[in-house]
């Protein structure tokens, strides 16, 4: 076998038990949350079959014995790299569709706090070691303290010249805007009597 390889694979081995008793000795390791079994399944997958991985394994000096304690530590090694070196964010509506799809774009890159009124399960959100869940509902509060931050008000809902309204219109987002000139118009050229209907709208 060739000398460079054999001597990259027992380079990589001796750096990952160095790194294993450096947290065994500070007693991270049990604080870390590592999957040992689910580890052995990726290895097994990834070289194809189990007797592709003990040939792998031949190659590093090891034999199947040692698969569960080479497993340990790349778990530990993963594990550790995921809590301290991977940046760090907060998706609010996790449960929603754009919410899941941002989880499931950068879950392998990012360690998640995902914020939801739902819960994971049922919402459909991916699973994921990089994803913590809180199932938490924020909208008021954060409704509040912008307006204390900002004096403009949001709210879950409200309306627009609905007091005396014969038809109200409902929308969201962009459309809104464009709603409330409809609506104006309808009044003042039409004499039609008509309000508007909004989720969390910019209150004036």
């Amino acid at each position: 076998m060739d000398a460079g390889p054999a001597k990259d694979l027992l380079d990589a081995r001796i750096r990952l038990e160095l790194q294993y008793r450096d947290l065994e000795t500070s007693d991270a390791v049990k604080r870390l949350d590592i999957d040992v079994p689910g580890r052995v399944e990726t290895l097994v997958a990834q070289t194809g079959d189990r007797d592709s991985l003990a040939d792998q394994l031949a190659l590093s000096g090891l034999d199947w014995d040692d698969l569960e304690a080479l497993a340990l530590r790349m778990e530990v090694a993963s594990a550790w790299t995921r809590d301290h070196l991977l940046p760090r964010i907060v998706v609010t509506g996790s449960s929603g569709f754009l919410g899941r799809h941002l989880l499931d774009a950068t879950k392998d890159y990012y360690r998640i706090a995902g914020i939801a009124r739902r819960s994971q399960l049922i919402s459909g959100a991916p699973h994921h070691p990089n994803i913590q869940w809180h199932q938490a509902d924020i909208a008021d509060r954060a409704m509040d303290e912008y307006y204390e931050l900002t004096g403009r008000r949001y709210a879950r809902a409200m309306g627009y010249r609905l007091d005396d309204a014969d038809y109200v219109f409902v929308g969201q987002g962009s459309v809104v805007r464009d709603a409330e000139a409809v609506a104006l118009w309808l009044r003042e050229q039409r004499r039609i009597r008509v309000g508007l209907g909004e989720d969390c709208r910019t209150g004036k």
